[in-house]
């Protein structure tokens, strides 16, 4: 398979990814919003916040870095992997302590 093909079948998967997930929130947004009450629903519209903001920290592109890396090494995966853990770590303290913030809003 040459590296055009390669391109276009990654093109292809990146794209049914990206769409099939923002099909499946979409839908899953469509079904809370009928059996949620509205104030229910922004809560969990502040979570959703929340976690896409976590997961955009959390990954920082290092584990795409890993990807188009030529060589990886153990070095590279262990950095990688205890940053992962440490900035997880510290949104989750953010988050246990802002909870009660959280709740007094709401």
């Amino acid at each position: 398979m040459g590296l055009k093909e390669q391109a276009a079948k990654g093109v292809f998967w990146v794209f049914a990814e990206q769409f099939g997930s923002q099909l499946i929130g979409f839908v899953i947004n469509l079904v809370l919003a009928r059996v949620l009450l509205p104030s229910d629903f922004g809560t969990i519209a502040l979570y959703g916040i929340l976690m896409s903001v976590s997961a955009v920290l959390i990954n920082g592109g290092l584990t795409s870095s890993l990807i188009r890396a030529k060589e990886v090494d153990e070095r590279d995966l262990s950095t990688v992997f205890w940053f992962n853990l440490g900035v997880s770590l510290i949104l989750y303290l953010f988050v246990y302590l802002i909870a009660p913030v959280f709740a007094n809003f709401l």
